[in-house]
């Protein structure tokens, strides 16, 4: 008899995952299973043969009386009929924060992995917009489909009934932890509350310094390598690169380079945030009415009302005025 799986927090990325994952790690009626489980996005995925192995990592988390796990698979369209047919049943948990602001997010966390040539948001968005699918790092543009909430709800609504998703706004979740932690608590089923969770902030704080992220570069070598194609990046394998990593990213980046260069989330340009929030506008439209939601405290949503003033007065969309 396999263990049976109560929740799935599937992200979104840079939404608050990590945060609300950590605290219902603490919660005493909930079991968390370990692992990154990316054997479900695998082209090569076999059904049985993840079934076992989920079931497998889930032995330690089974005397829970709620088990569940993370992984942000949020916008690939692969998973949520593979996932359907392992755990029909299950509840999924996702936080959506503004696009154009995950988006930044998203962009500033890639470039930590190594995967991308560091430059900004604007000059990175600029070049994206402009060039092939051929010269796209495969990964790339995930970071500003993830935003498209509407669609991929839909996808997800397709294979699992709607009451099985808690869908949350990210800002509600970060101006109110405790009462999100209490309306997640009763989504799942939790006898008791949530204590010992560490309301006050996110769990990773962005890393929006050029000048952290090019320090950083330079140590990636130390524990970290090139794939084949050069551009992607994987841990090397054994117990000395793993403690390396630990210093560097626990040590060095976090304790040192976080505090000396800490910056806050960089501000969009107006030639780049307007046809950015165009690219979100009808997924946004569509969110509203799907969910019933007023989104209007969205920094895209407050874009879109500027570009379409602008147009009512007979000016260019693309004026520089914030």
């Amino acid at each position: 008899m396999r263990t049976k799986l109560h929740f799935i927090i599937i992200g979104v990325q840079k939404g608050g995952s990590t945060w609300l994952a950590k605290s219902l790690r603490k919660h005493a009626e909930v079991g968390f299973v370990p692992g990154g489980f990316t054997m479900f996005e695998r082209s090569d995925f076999d059904a049985m043969e993840v079934a076992d192995k989920v079931d497998a990592l889930m032995q330690d988390a089974a005397a829970a009386p709620c088990v569940g796990l993370k992984r942000t698979f949020f916008s690939d369209e692969r998973v949520p009929g593979r996932l359907h047919r392992l755990f029909p049943d299950v509840k999924l948990i996702v936080a959506l924060r503004d696009p154009i602001e995950r988006a930044v997010s998203s962009y500033f966390q890639t470039l930590t992995t190594g995967r991308l040539p560091i430059q900004t948001f604007d000059q990175w968005y600029t070049s994206f917009r402009n060039c092939g699918p051929v010269t796209q790092w495969p990964g790339e543009p995930a970071i500003i489909d993830e935003g498209m909430y509407a669609k991929h709800l839909q996808n997800w609504w397709q294979h699992f009934d709607r009451s099985q998703m808690l869908v949350l706004q990210s800002s509600q979740l970060k101006a109110d932890r405790a009462g999100s932690l209490k309306t997640i608590g009763e989504f799942l089923g939790l006898k008791a509350p949530f204590d010992d969770v560490d309301v006050s902030q996110s769990s990773y704080p962005g890393v929006y310094s050029l000048t952290h992220q090019r320090i950083a570069r330079l140590l990636q070598p130390l524990y970290m390598q090139r794939t084949d194609d050069e551009r992607m990046r994987k841990h090397r394998i054994g117990a000395l690169s793993k403690v390396v990593r630990r210093i560097v990213v626990l040590g060095i980046e976090r304790r040192i380079l976080l505090p000396m260069f800490k910056r806050p989330q960089p501000e969009v340009q107006p030639a780049v945030r307007r046809p950015l929030a165009e690219h979100y506008r009808d997924d946004i439209e569509r969110l509203q009415h799907l969910l019933g939601w007023d989104l209007s405290h969205w920094s895209t949503v407050r874009t879109l009302r500027e570009i379409d003033e602008l147009i009512d007065t007979g000016k260019p969309a693309t004026s520089s005025a914030k």
